[in-house]
């Protein structure tokens, strides 16, 4: 599944498939994570059948480079994954993927997930199904039809001078590192405001002089990221204590905090502001 010969994804319209493609890759869930292959890579529909892992409500989501990229209904909890397949986590599963493919398999988990929110209609409460000609779960009493939704959000990379970058620790992240400031866009709010209004709700600083740096999904459950970097303009550092637990100054001529893994804009980010220092 080499991604140097494909630029990006062909996005697919939300589909049920009664016959996919056995060469054609397939994204499952198992809870909270999901199922490597016999490669140790995105399983084809044929390793699933062979091994007899069960494969319900199985969705199109993509292609690359005439392969396509299904998803699936979960693996109930109890279903018990056959040798060589095996449970993996997602995040560090699909930053291996290569970008091409990794996009491939977001869209996956994110149309799943979409599904699997809108099984009820949000106005009357009837069952939603799937309409192939437009893409939407439609309610089949009152037509209400809710179509594949994106969360906005900002990441942002605050830096003071040359060599200073400001980065703090999340209390939420499963493992004690440092990274760049991020938040949901709130309603009425641009890509601009949700930095200025973040950094300085978490970390009490204002920032100047933004940047657009690049954008990137993340599909726990259905994010778009919109990554920034700004310069420090003023204001003493200040945890909130809610979110933000630990935050400072680092100085990139020193061994930095343990950061993001690679893969990450998070992580693009500060290796960026590093290499433009010559920092290699």
């Amino acid at each position: 599944m080499s991604d140097s010969l494909v630029e990006m994804p062909i996005l697919s319209k939300p589909a049920a498939v009664a016959q996919p493609l056995a060469a054609g890759v397939v994204v499952l869930k198992s809870g909270n994570e999901i199922l490597a292959g016999p490669s140790g890579q995105l399983p084809t529909i044929a390793e699933c059948q062979a091994a007899g892992v069960p494969l319900k409500d199985v969705l199109m989501a993509a292609e690359v480079g005439g392969l396509p990229c299904y998803g699936a209904a979960a693996l109930p909890a109890e279903t018990a994954v056959p040798h060589p397949f095996k449970i993996v986590n997602p995040r560090a599963f699909l930053d291996g993927c290569g970008t091409v493919w990794r996009q491939a398999a977001i869209r996956a988990l994110e149309l799943m997930t979409w599904r699997q929110e809108h099984l009820h209609c949000g106005c009357c409460g009837s069952s939603m199904r799937l309409n192939p000609e437009d893409g939407a779960m439609r309610c089949t009493k009152c037509g209400f039809e809710a179509f594949p939704v994106l969360a906005p959000a900002i990441i942002v990379r605050v830096t003071r001078g040359d060599h200073e970058i400001l980065l703090g620790r999340n209390r939420h992240f499963n493992t004690p590192f440092f990274s760049n400031f991020a938040g949901f866009v709130e309603s009425g709010e641009t890509y601009e405001d949700a930095v200025h209004r973040e950094v300085l709700e978490e970390v009490g600083v204002k920032v100047q002089n933004l940047r657009y740096f690049g954008s990137q999904n993340w599909p726990f459950p259905h994010t778009l990221l919109a990554a920034f970097t700004a310069e420090y303009a003023c204001g003493e550092v200040r945890p909130d204590g809610e979110e933000i637990v630990e935050a400072d100054w680092f100085d990139i001529r020193h061994p930095l905090p343990p950061v993001p893994q690679p893969g990450s804009i998070s992580r693009a980010m500060i290796d960026d502001f590093l290499a433009s220092q010559r920092r290699f």
